[in-house]
């Protein structure tokens, strides 16, 4: 049986009510933020990285809907 992907554990909400798509690594304490295909052609890079959420550089989305479908975009993949 195919479990569903689960957005919500990679959309934050920002001080600024903001939202952004992020996941947390314990180990280094850190936000991963992933890049836009732009942001990566442009930069070379694909992912923002930070100490704290209001720190990172990506996009970020007035509405939660809409960081929901990034999260979905950027962490949404299937496995072989």
């Amino acid at each position: 049986m195919e479990t569903q992907f689960d957005a919500r554990q990679y959309v934050q909400q920002l001080d600024d009510g903001r939202w952004i798509v992020a996941a947390y690594d314990e180990q280094h304490n850190q936000w991963y933020c992933p890049m836009t295909a732009e942001e990566q052609r442009v930069t070379g890079c694909h992912t923002y990285i930070a100490h704290r959420l209001e720190d990172l550089g990506g996009s970020t989305f007035s509405a939660k809907s809409s960081a929901m479908r990034r999260a979905r975009q950027a962490y949404d993949y299937k496995e072989a």
